[in-house]
Parts: C-alpha cells; structure tokens; sequence
C-alpha cells in the first residue's frame, strides 16, 4: 500500500491536469500497474474514486480483461472505445 501511496502523490500534478475520467484512468493505470498485486478492478476502482472526488464520470464502458476473454470482446473495446 505505501507504494501506491507515493506513487499516486507523485502523480498529483497530473491527476489534477487530467480533464476527464478516460485521461485520469490512464494516468492511474500507468502509474499502479507495476504495484505488485494491482489488479484491473482495483486500478479502475482507485481511478473511480479520484475521478468522483474532481466530479470527473466515465463516459465509456470498461470492461475487466476476463469479461473481455470470456465474451470474446475485442481488445480495443475493454479500453472502454465508444
């Protein structure tokens, strides 16, 4: 947990500058993606509850990588493409 702690202050600036959930979504995945043990849920989960804090909402449908193996869903539309 501490490293996802300092991971997401070092990133302060650029979850500020993110203007819509998509932009912060990526900014967070990038950063908790080498945590050890950070999941596809927990990475949106944590991006969710930064984005309801600056009252930024998705605007797409993301889907967790095994509903996307399992419903055979192409790749691009688990990044949440319209």
């Amino acid at each position: 947990m501490r490293d996802v702690e300092r991971g997401l202050l070092a990133i302060k600036p650029e979850l500020a500058a993110a203007r819509t959930f998509h932009d912060l979504f990526l900014v967070v995945n990038e950063t908790l993606r080498p945590v050890y043990g950070a999941g596809d849920l927990w990475i949106y989960d944590n991006a969710l509850r930064i984005g309801a804090k600056r009252g930024l909402r998705p605007d797409r449908v993301y889907l967790h990588r095994d509903a996307v193996r399992r419903e055979a869903v192409s790749p691009i539309s688990a990044w949440g493409v319209p």
